[in-house]
């Protein structure tokens, strides 16, 4: 049995989500907020320009933005993400996710 780990985020008290990671100047940062055998959760931060150009998941990912604006990019197509905005790409599908101003997202992973 896989055990559930909650990583990085308060249990005691109520924090911003965005404030949890700091960008670092031509970097990608990244972190685990919670795993388990059911879901994995990452906060990410993206330095202006700053891109992942290509990674493919077994399983189905949920992109939920928190700050600024970035592309994520499949099959030809690519799709501009707003604060607020979330977009699921399925597992197996390659894609690209950054290239325009810095930004802060959720990543969201779901295991089959």
């Amino acid at each position: 049995m896989h055990k559930e780990t909650i990583k990085n985020i308060s249990t005691e008290a109520p924090e911003k989500m965005a404030a949890l990671i700091e960008p670092r100047p031509n970097q990608v940062v990244s972190m685990a907020l919670f795993n388990s055998e059911h879901v994995h959760i990452n906060l990410s931060s993206f330095a202006d320009g700053e891109m992942v150009s290509k990674e493919e998941y077994p399983d189905a990912t949920i992109y939920y933005l928190l700050e600024g604006e970035t592309i994520i990019a499949r099959g030809g197509r690519k799709d501009r993400l707003q604060a607020g905005d979330v977009l699921a790409v399925p597992g197996h599908v390659l894609h690209a996710v950054g290239g325009l101003a810095a930004f802060r997202m959720l990543q969201i992973t779901i295991p089959e």
